[in-house]
């Protein structure tokens, strides 16, 4: 049950019930190859987690994800609050002081369609959150801001 006392149903493999504060990154997550197993929001206490499958490991920590595994646990987690993974994608590009254009342009995309990306209004690519760098870095000779 959700901390604000809702639960919602939401199918992925198939339908499941989860905190409803939750839905919307569990189904996020699983949309980027995330495989998640639970999850709890903590119902106000903050220790609220999304546990995911140990074979999504990588693709968490590609998108940016803190990914912990205690002692004594069978599977790892994310802990929460975690942004949504197009938020992790511009937050990841601002810090490396790259602007939308040079960005979209390194990645063979226009700006809008990288900008709709990360305000989560189209699917993140494959091929953008799996690449060894998910944002990647313009060529030695391109300028930033140009």
């Amino acid at each position: 049950m959700c901390k604000h006392g809702t639960d919602k149903q939401i199918t992925i493999r198939q339908t499941i019930t989860v905190d409803a504060c939750l839905a919307d990154l569990v189904v996020a997550l699983n949309d980027v190859g995330v495989q998640t197993v639970n999850c709890c929001c903590g119902h106000g206490d903050g220790s609220g987690s999304v546990i995911i499958r140990p074979s999504s490991i990588q693709r968490a920590l590609s998108i940016g994800y803190e990914v912990i595994m205690g002692a004594g646990d069978q599977y790892p987690w994310i802990k929460l609050p975690a942004p949504m993974p197009h938020e992790l994608l511009r937050a990841r590009r601002k810090k490396a002081g790259l602007g939308l254009n040079e960005t979209a342009r390194a990645r063979g995309m226009s700006a809008a369609y990288l900008s709709d990306i990360e305000r989560g209004r189209r699917r993140i690519p494959d091929d953008l959150i799996f690449a060894p760098q998910p944002i990647p870095l313009p060529s030695p000779d391109t300028r930033i801001g140009t």
